[in-house]
C-alpha cells in the first residue's frame, strides 16, 4: 500500500530515477508546448516517508538537486526562461 498521507497528498520521491525522469520529461514537455513565463513549485507539507530507502545513503538526492539547479540555470539563460518570482516582486508585477 501507500505510505501515510498528509493533507490527502502523497510525496513523490525524486531520488528514484524513474520518478525523476518522468517529472522532468513532463515539465520539459509542458514548457516546450506552452508559453509559460512563471513557475512556482510549492513545498508545503512534511516529508515523513519521502526519505525512506537506500537512495538517501547513495548520494543521489544531492545529484538530483544539482541537476535541477543546472536545468533551471540553463532555462534562465535561454530565450524561453520563465520570469523569477523575485524579479516579479521587485517590479511590482503580478504572476
Amino acid at each position: 500500500g501507500l505510505p501515510a498521507s498528509a493533507r490527502q497528498q502523497q510525496v513523490l520521491n525524486l531520488a528514484h530515477p524513474d520518478a525523476y525522469d518522468y517529472i522532468r520529461t513532463v515539465i520539459d514537455d509542458i514548457l516546450d508546448e506552452y508559453p509559460i513565463s512563471y513557475i512556482k513549485w510549492d513545498h508545503n507539507r512534511d516529508l515523513v516517508d519521502a526519505a525512506a530507502g537506500p537512495e538517501i545513503s547513495s548520494g543521489i538526492e544531492a545529484q538530483r538537486q544539482d541537476e535541477a539547479m543546472e536545468y533551471f540555470r540553463r532555462l534562465r539563460a535561454s530565450d524561453n526562461a520563465p520570469v523569477s518570482e523575485k524579479s516579479l516582486r521587485k517590479s511590482g508585477a503580478k504572476a
